[in-house]
């Protein structure tokens, strides 16, 4: 899945003479264009993915994880951008600027905290 989307990543770059950066989330909410928007979501699949995989290495050596998803668990890419979205609802300060690899880590965090028994 990471490979898919890093591939996509690039092709869309290449094809496009993007540059790679940081997708903030006032450029998440309101993009440019129909390609910004399409970069955006495979931006936010590869920040998932990302996620996952490093929470995934964290429990594999035996440290608290920073998620607990359910085990048969996939997040679309819908429901991946309603978590940040829901949770930058929740915000009590401007948010623009933050990247949404934060948003979605904050997210991920609380729609899917972790018990003791997780731990």
């Amino acid at each position: 899945m990471i490979k898919r989307a890093a591939c996509a990543v690039m092709a869309l770059c290449i094809v496009s003479g993007a540059q790679a950066q940081t997708v903030r989330f006032k450029q998440f909410v309101n993009p440019d264009n129909d390609k910004d928007a399409l970069f955006n979501k495979i931006y936010l699949a590869g920040v998932r993915d990302g996620l996952e995989t490093v929470n995934g290495s964290l429990v594999a050596q035996g440290a608290s994880p920073l998620f607990c998803m359910p085990a048969k668990l996939a997040l679309t890419a819908e429901q991946t951008a309603d978590i940040v979205t829901r949770t930058a609802a929740k915000a009590t300060r401007n948010i623009d600027d933050l990247p949404i690899a934060i948003i979605l880590l904050k997210g991920l965090k609380e729609t899917f905290p972790c018990g003791e028994q997780d731990k």
